[in-house]
This record gives C-alpha cells, structure tokens and sequence, in this order.
C-alpha cells in the first residue's frame, strides 16, 4: 500500500470514530423521548396510548408501554422490551369477555400482548401443549417459563410465570378460543409512530419468529 493510501485510510477512520462518538454522545445528551399513538377500542373510555423510545444508540432497541387515561388518572403498564428495531403491531378486540372484561390482544413478531381495559393492566401470552396462560407484564423485560408437573397417578399440570407473576390459564376464555376482531395496527415502522385503523388498510399477518 502506498504512503498516500495508508494517510486516505487513516484519515477515513478517524472520521468515522468521530462521527461515532458524535452520534453516541448526542443520543445521551438529548435522552430520546417516549413517541406514542392513541388506539381506539370499545367504549373509548379510559383513553389507551401506545408509547415507544429509543434505549440504544447503536442497536435498534425499543422499550414499549401501554398508558391508560388521561389527565392525573393515567396509569402506565410496560409491554415486552423491542430488540428487533421499528416493527408493526396488530391489534385484535374482544368487546366483553365474562373472565377478562373487554381487551385487546396485541401481536408482533415476538410475541402476544393481552391488555385488560377495565383493569387498566398488560399481560404476556404464553402458549404451551393446548393451553394459553396470561402472566401480568411488571418489567420492560420480562423472563417466561413453563414447567410442567407429573404427579404420582395424576394428570400433569402446568406452571407458567412471567417475570415474578404467576400465569392464570386463560384458556375457556374468549381472547384464547377465537382471533379477534382485527381493528387495526401500530405502525412503529414510521414516525412518528401512528395508528393505522382497517379502514385504511387490510390487516396483514404477521408471522412469529420465536
């Protein structure tokens, strides 16, 4: 390599180093804010926003919430941490549910979210041999499991937990037993992040990667 290269290379990388720590150094100073969409649902009352924010300056990672009310009522609830980048989320209701109340089943590729209007509260979806749990969401970043449990001469039960909460088996329930009336999705893909209801555009599927 010649003597004038090896100064070009040099002098590209220290640009790019800057530029970096530049972009790193901005991202902390100015502290990204939360960028939300409100989401209709069935008696409209309290009011639902869908929050997102930026945690990472280099890696596509989101912390999602879900806000209930408005004014000095609001009440806000994590939804599962975002490591994958901007993503759509569509959005299925049930209108009333005789165990759940009226709720909105949220699905993205990682995963299913039930949030429960009347208690103002977000669950994980867990799906195991049959059956469908909902464990309240508490963290950004939940833990999940499921353990299955073989008694002597009896039928094997299962366990599942989110994070520290205990998973209620949802599965005779309405949200577990059929899809929803899809009314919409989060678009996290644009921004500001918005609200695109069907009559805009069609659902389209979308497919779990876990």
């Amino acid at each position: 390599m010649k003597k004038w290269q090896k100064i070009t290379l040099i002098g590209c990388s220290t640009w790019l180093v800057l530029a970096l720590f530049i972009g790193i150094a901005g991202f902390f100073v100015l502290r990204p804010t939360w960028d939300e969409c409100g989401v209709p649902h069935p008696g409209s009352t309290p009011d639902l926003i869908f929050m997102q924010k930026s945690i990472h300056p280099i890696i596509a990672e989101y912390e999602y919430k879900q806000r209930f009310g408005s004014g000095s009522n609001v009440v806000e609830r994590w939804l599962p941490l975002n490591c994958g980048g901007r993503t759509r989320m569509n959005a299925y209701r049930y209108p009333s549910d005789a165990m759940l109340g009226p709720a909105i089943r949220l699905q993205d590729h990682w995963g299913e979210y039930l949030v429960q209007i009347q208690e103002q509260k977000t669950y994980l979806i867990l799906r195991y041999n049959g059956r469908i749990f909902a464990g309240e969401i508490s963290e950004s970043s939940p833990r999940s499991s499921m353990l299955e449990i073989y008694p002597v001469g009896g039928q094997p039960v299962i366990q599942a937990s989110v994070g520290d909460n205990q998973a209620e088996d949802i599965t005779d329930t309405t949200v577990a037993q059929q899809p929803g009336e899809y009314f919409g999705r989060i678009d996290g893909e644009s921004y500001p992040v918005r609200f695109v209801p069907v009559s805009e555009e069609p659902e389209v599927e979308i497919k779990s990667i876990r």
